[in-house]
């Protein structure tokens, strides 16, 4: 018999001091926290057909998943391990500071 496991997050820090301080992004988070948890993706496919607008980069030999938040207002900088069921949220931030390309960095 197979199990199903979902989707664990980690990170959940980041997300709330940012939305501490962007409160109109608490909600489409949580969603997004809702939808992403109750998933079992075995591959960066099986995401996409879940969140269409994610997308994946790498930087340094990793891969990161960005999610678009909140109707493209805010986004989610993860590493996913598919194999572990775990998405770690590395960085959380307004599209606007998304754009200057300045987080980079920081992986």
């Amino acid at each position: 018999m197979a199990y199903i496991i979902n989707m664990k997050i980690r990170g959940k820090k980041i997300v709330e001091q940012f939305t501490r301080k962007h409160s109109s992004a608490r909600k489409p988070i949580m969603h997004w926290f809702r939808v992403a948890s109750s998933k079992n993706w075995e591959n960066f496919s099986d995401l996409k057909q879940t969140f269409g607008t994610a997308d994946l980069i790498s930087k340094n030999k990793s891969k990161y998943v960005i999610f678009n938040i909140g109707g493209n207002n805010y986004r989610l900088i993860t590493k996913i391990d598919f194999n572990g069921n775990l998405i770690i949220v590395k960085i959380a931030m307004p599209h606007a500071e998304y754009d200057k390309d300045k987080w980079k960095d920081s992986l």
